[in-house]
């Protein structure tokens, strides 16, 4: 009985690694101009100034409105993912999944008071190529062969 204990234990470690693994490596991808910055004007969303907080050190932040902010940049941009369709890639439904878990650990974290920053870095860096991402298709569902340039 302890020894299916154990396989479960680290068959659920195994999949958690390679899971997260494969994130990374997704988030590694580079792409061909930064689709990020017209996506951020265009929706409003917040994750820029949000990660400039965390980097700052010694700043208090409200964790709630940390929260919020996150929350609805994620759910702007995997509505922008979803929309004209298509459906949308195994690669951004892995991330979305991956921003779900993050999720949770950072709160986790901040409930127990370990430390969240790295966790908020990570989210913010998540947002970032779903913005870009969802840039690229906007890019591409227009027929643009430049970034889409808004002007305020």
């Amino acid at each position: 009985m302890v020894m299916a204990y154990l396989i479960l234990i680290f068959s659920a470690a195994l999949l958690i690694f390679y899971f997260q693994a494969t994130c990374q490596a997704i988030l590694r991808r580079e792409f061909d101009h930064k689709y990020c910055d017209a996506v951020v004007k265009a929706s409003c969303l917040e994750y820029p100034v949000m990660r400039e907080s965390v980097q700052v050190r010694g700043v208090d932040r409200d964790f709630k409105w940390f929260c919020a902010g996150l929350r609805c940049d994620y759910l702007t941009l995997t509505y922008l993912l979803r929309q004209g369709g298509q459906a949308c890639p195994l690669d951004l439904r892995l991330l979305m999944a991956y921003f779900q878990l993050i999720y949770l650990w950072m709160f986790t974290k901040h409930v127990l008071r370990l430390g969240e920053e790295r966790a908020m870095l990570r989210l913010t860096a998540i947002l970032e190529f779903l913005a870009n991402a969802a840039g690229q298709r906007l890019n591409y569902r227009l027929g643009n062969a430049v970034p889409v340039k808004i002007s305020n």
